[in-house]
């Protein structure tokens, strides 16, 4: 599994690691700052969480191959809403929405 984390915050990268490697032990993944070394058109990856004031933020979001399940995350998100297949979380709910969104996934596959 590969897990991307943008988030010009660098302050929360090390809540980022902590909890990708607590979800997703043994998971490949980064957590940067800026898409300098990914293509937003060639991002293949499982899981692209991102925080809504990256410049980059409005590309990856109108990009539909970039990333499998697309989590898009901010501080002034209220509430947890659902768009055309992309999770927009507010950052206090993210790791626990995140597992649940993992639950749900995993429930899929099974039926």
């Amino acid at each position: 599994m590969k897990i991307i984390v943008l988030d010009n915050n660098g302050s929360r990268h090390k809540k980022h690691e902590k909890e990708i490697t607590r979800l997703f032990p043994g998971a490949s993944y980064d957590i940067i700052e800026k898409f300098s070394k990914y293509s937003i058109d060639d991002c293949n990856v499982d899981i692209l969480l991102v925080h809504q004031s990256n410049d980059e933020f409005s590309d990856i979001e109108y990009a539909q191959n970039c990333g499998l399940t697309r989590i898009f995350f901010s501080g002034g998100t209220d509430t947890y809403e659902k768009i055309d297949g992309d999770h927009y979380v507010p950052f206090d709910e993210l790791y626990d929405r995140v597992e649940k969104i993992l639950s749900e996934m995993s429930e899929s596959y099974d039926s």
